[in-house]
């Protein structure tokens, strides 16, 4: 079933003919369901009395608009029902009990788990950012056994940022990033590409309006013309493939604002070197079909050789599969892209290991993949019988979780094995927290070390200034931990007490008592450091961070060996002090002679065969020494990633190759190790 309803039929001016509405749905729904659908609405024009939105709309403009999108998507009665009472539940006192006897289980469960999203989107305080980001994700996807909740929660974004510029800028940036980094990617992983589209678009409008407006010019200059020549040049396309007794499937796009940008931005392209913002696909049955349709389309228009790839000979390392060419159309030579590939191959390139989410975004646990393979068949189903709301068993089972997904006390969302208890989440935080743990709450109330997590526990760990570990928690039968990396842990501080018991005390020398040593002791690299005000101090740089001069640095104390030196922000010199804050000792860079210090780079880039001949060309003009170099390539999203191991004699000296390496064609980054 296809049925397109306009997103804002019949709500212009505010103006909103109910009867017309439902009218238009009679067709498509049974009646018994028109009549839940009716009371939907009637609820909903009581409560609109009551209720003060957050934009300027009605709050039933803002409910059909929702019902008016998942319709599009062809979802059932129940769905639809759910999106039209979710906006009161949301914005007055109406509560999912004080509608429990008038609407169907199903649809209490869909607005249940659509507000169990709602809180934890809620109080979480948009501080998962960075590396927690994609834990967020997965986590909204992994508390969901339903994909029509994450789709009420896409549609609600998608209505919400259409009115955004009636909010103040400050909320307008806040939501804008929000949906950026949260729901347009959830909506590209589950391959609903219009939503995606239109809420990149929109956060992209609200983030950077320059760039978006530039770019939206140049598109609206010629959009009726695009718009109309893609139709025509699909048609031709068709005709001429099926002249050869070749039954295919051509569908055709105009490249979006906030894709265009990208690749203007990853490529370094002015707009007019976009070459596939006007582009088609043709999915035939067979292999051989896909060689013959090239040979028809490059018999019949001219094609850039450099623009060819032939990922059906030579597939992707993550296994994507198709022909890419792009041909000169008209007197104009417009750029045309154009992808043949088969249908099963591309039913596995938007589903299977190749899928466009993942080889965009990184590899991913076979688990989570297999959720968003599962959530994606659940709406196929949906599509395909959207006037039922019984799911099949066969389908209905899901995919089992083993991973859960908690919260820190400042909204940071950790990724743990299911099962995990309070000192598994301690050690994965910080050594030292799992080490001092004297207790734990888990939302707000006390909790056994062994309480099992569950997914979006809020955590907090208790510590004690003196509180040691257990030797309990190593034992598996025990309960403490689950982890093995927490097991080890506790391992080695045992390890490490049995150690120290063997070694005199006099040797660890406190700071008040630190006098000159001799630097006749033997040391990998002098480094002219000056320790709590003197020199001629035994030091070693440490291996972990290998500082270099003009960096800021900080001591630690070691047994029998000297200060070691650290970059101020080690992880590892942080780690120590926190364990053994008496060890740490202020020293700063002295009269640095001119030597070399060992630095080790990591260079993620695009794949291409001349990248480490360019790489190695810049060393060599900043005579810069090489001590050794390896590279590999990510499988899934076929980025080379380049380990180079140089030596370095002072911190501008490193800033200007950074410089230097970050504008080479094709790098994405350049980072300490």
């Amino acid at each position: 079933m296809v049925m397109v309803v306009s997103a804002t039929m019949p709500l212009k001016e505010g103006v909103i003919d109910l009867e017309a509405w439902l009218e238009r749905l009679t067709p498509h729904y049974p009646e018994d369901a028109i009549v839940k659908i009716r009371a939907a609405c009637v609820l909903i024009q009581h409560e609109s009395e009551v209720t003060v939105m957050p934009i300027d709309i009605s709050l039933m403009q803002f409910s059909l608009s929702l019902a008016n999108l998942l319709i599009q998507l062809d979802l059932d009665a129940d769905t639809i029902i759910a999106a039209i009472l979710y906006p009161a539940l949301q914005y007055t006192e109406l509560t999912v009990e004080d509608i429990s006897e008038h609407f169907s289980k199903t649809v209490l469960k869909l607005l249940k788990g659509t507000l169990e999203m709602d809180s934890v989107d809620s109080w979480h305080g948009r501080k998962s950012r960075g590396k927690y980001l994609d834990n967020y994700r997965r986590m909204l996807l992994a508390m969901v056994d339903d994909i029509r909740v994450v789709l009420i929660k896409l549609v609600e974004r998608t209505v919400y940022i259409r009115y955004i510029h009636l909010l103040d800028d400050e909320i307008k940036f806040d939501v804008g990033q929000h949906i950026m980094d949260i729901y347009a990617p959830l909506a590209n992983r589950l391959g609903i590409l219009e939503i995606k589209w239109e809420l990149e678009d929109a956060a992209f409008r609200t983030l950077q309006f320059d760039a978006y407006k530039k770019i939206a010019h140049h598109l609206n200059e010629t959009r009726i013309d695009r718009e109309t020549f893609l139709e025509a040049f699909k048609s031709t396309i068709k005709n001429l493939i099926a002249a050869s007794n070749i039954k295919a499937d051509v569908t055709g796009r105009i490249k979006h604002i906030y894709s265009i940008h990208k690749k203007m931005q990853r490529k370094s392209f002015a707009f007019e070197d976009v070459y596939d913002i006007t582009a088609i696909r043709i999915l035939v049955d067979t292999v051989d079909q896909c060689y013959n349709s090239l040979s028809i389309i490059n018999e019949h228009y001219e094609h850039l050789p450099e623009a060819f790839d032939d990922y059906i000979a030579t597939p992707k390392p993550n296994g994507y599969q198709s022909i890419h060419t792009v041909v000169l159309v008209g007197a104009k030579k417009q750029k045309i892209e154009i992808q043949i590939r088969t249908h099963d191959m591309h039913e596995k390139n938007e589903r299977g290991m190749a899928a466009h989410w993942m080889y965009k975004e990184g590899a991913y646990e076979l688990s989570y993949q297999r959720k968003i393979a599962w959530l994606r068949q659940l709406l196929d189903w949906q599509r395909e019988l959207a006037g039922t709301s019984e799911i099949p068993p066969e389908i209905a089972q899901g995919i089992q979780e083993d991973r859960i997904y908690v919260f820190t006390p400042m909204g940071e969302v950790i990724s743990l094995p299911k099962g995990a208890t309070p000192l598994d989440f301690a050690y994965h935080v910080h050594t030292s927290i799992g080490h001092r743990c004297r207790g734990a709450k888990v939302d707000g109330k006390l909790v056994p070390l062994t309480y099992t997590l569950e997914m979006g526990n809020r955590i907090e760990i208790l510590t004690g200034k003196n509180q040691q570990p257990s030797r309990d928690w190593m034992s598996r039968h025990s309960g403490y931990l689950i982890t093995p990396r927490a097991r080890t842990k506790v391992h080695a501080w045992f390890k490490q007490q049995e150690e120290e018991k063997n070694i005199p005390e006099e040797k660890v020398i406190p700071v008040r008592e630190l006098k000159p040593i001799s630097l006749s002791a033997p040391r990998k690299i002098k480094t002219d450091i000056i320790v709590a005000g003197m020199e001629n101090v035994l030091t070693h740089l440490a291996y972990c961070c290998k500082a270099i001069p003009g960096e800021m640095i900080k001591g630690y104390m070691t047994i029998g060996r000297g200060v070691t030196i650290h970059r101020e922000h080690c992880v590892a010199f942080l780690r120590d002090v926190e364990e053994h804050p008496e060890r740490m000792i202020d020293v700063e860079w002295g009269n640095v002679a001119a030597q070399n210090y060992i630095v080790d780079l990591i260079v993620e880039a695009e794949q291409r065969s001349d990248l480490l001949r360019d790489l190695t060309h810049e060393l060599n003009d900043l005579r810069i020494n090489i001590v050794g170099l390896n590279s590999h390539t990510h499988s899934q999203d076929n980025v080379l990633v380049v380990a180079i191991t140089i030596e370095i004699h002072s911190k501008e000296q490193f800033t200007l190759l950074n410089n230097k390496l970050t504008q080479i064609k094709g790098v994405y980054s350049v980072k300490r190790q």
